[in-house]
């Protein structure tokens, strides 16, 4: 074209527009996946851009291991809202193997000897248990190895994954602490899309899930999910998340982690209440008890006993608005 000097285009200039050209074409193929599954122009398209997140994981693994424990937060209320062709599981499991085989090509980075601890002689004796299950023929149907494999895979071969990875890319205490902030703002996004949901409204896909579900919908009442599978899913992770948190902010010694912590704790018990399960009630009441015992600290214990009967009477009142709820 006239009037351009393609010698004055320097090769950044190149680089990013290649780029951004990249980066529209993954946004179109995603489009087009979602709307109308496998085509070859969604093959084509989203060829290089799995040679580059090839590339980018590779060479920065904690990327992956960030993309996957992101997938394994937010898998249920994307496939709620868009249609996903494939079982989420498969992704799941793909990336933990490729998580395990990315660091057994580093072995000498990687301390997999921290994997043999207790936890993971439990899960073996799980995975053993599940492995005999291929003969049990209770159903009259005779040995499904196919059947036997998909429960088996979700129930315990997945759950051994997971430890792995954890254990060896989660193994220092900064490592750790950026999970738990991670995972704070996501229990964050959790309860503002309860608040979301309370407030300005569900979503179609949401209510359509909620109409369909007699356990969400009672007496014109609604037990809310946020962005999970469920409600009783939504309030037994945020129960645990705020054990977590108002532990981890007891004993953290930065300050402003230590208030980040605390806040988030008490965030996501305000949250667990809108799923109307008395099942994270009881989860923050056994692990805040739980970690009273454990401590061994007579300032907490002492704490916790001028706490803990109103607390109780409190989460009884609770309980019992929960019954009358259900009923």
């Amino acid at each position: 074209m006239a009037g351009i000097n393609y010698s004055k285009i320097s090769k950044s200039e190149i680089g990013g527009g290649r780029a951004l050209l990249l980066l529209l074409l993954f946004f179109i193929a995603v489009y087009n996946f979602v709307n109308i599954g496998y085509n070859a122009f969604v093959i084509v398209c989203i060829i290089p851009c799995i040679f580059l997140a090839g590339y980018v994981f590779l060479k920065y693994k904690m990327a992956l291991f960030w993309t996957l424990f992101t997938i394994n937060f937010f898998v249920m209320f994307i496939t709620r809202h868009f249609h996903v062709p494939i079982p989420t599981s498969m992704i799941n499991e793909m990336f933990e193997i490729m998580l395990i085989g990315l660091a057994l090509l580093d072995v000498s980075r990687y301390r997999f000897g921290d994997t043999l601890n207790v936890m993971f002689v439990m899960l073996l004796v799980w995975v053993a248990f599940c492995c005999i299950e291929i003969f049990n023929d209770a159903c009259g149907i005779g040995i499904d190895v196919y059947r036997w494999y998909t429960g088996a895979r979700l129930m315990s071969f997945q759950l051994v994954y997971a430890l792995i990875v954890m254990t060896i890319y989660i193994n220092t205490p900064e490592k750790l602490v950026r999970l738990l902030v991670v995972w704070a703002c996501f229990i964050l996004f959790a309860g503002f899309w309860v608040w979301k949901q309370q407030k300005i409204g569900l979503t179609n896909a949401e209510k359509s899930f909620i109409y369909n579900s007699p356990a969400h919908f009672m007496g014109g009442r609604i037990r809310y999910m946020s962005c999970f599978s469920d409600a009783a899913n939504f309030g037994v992770h945020l129960a645990s998340a705020a054990v977590m948190f108002i532990v981890v902010g007891i004993y953290m010694k930065i300050k402003r982690l230590r208030i980040f912590f605390l806040v988030m704790g008490f965030i996501a018990i305000w949250a667990f209440f809108s799923s109307g399960t008395r099942t994270a009630m009881a989860c923050l009441i056994a692990g805040l008890a739980m970690f009273i015992i454990l401590c061994k600290s007579r300032k907490v214990m002492l704490s916790a006993g001028a706490v803990f009967p109103s607390f109780s009477s409190h989460s009884r009142k609770l309980e019992m608005a929960i019954l009358r709820f259900d009923e």
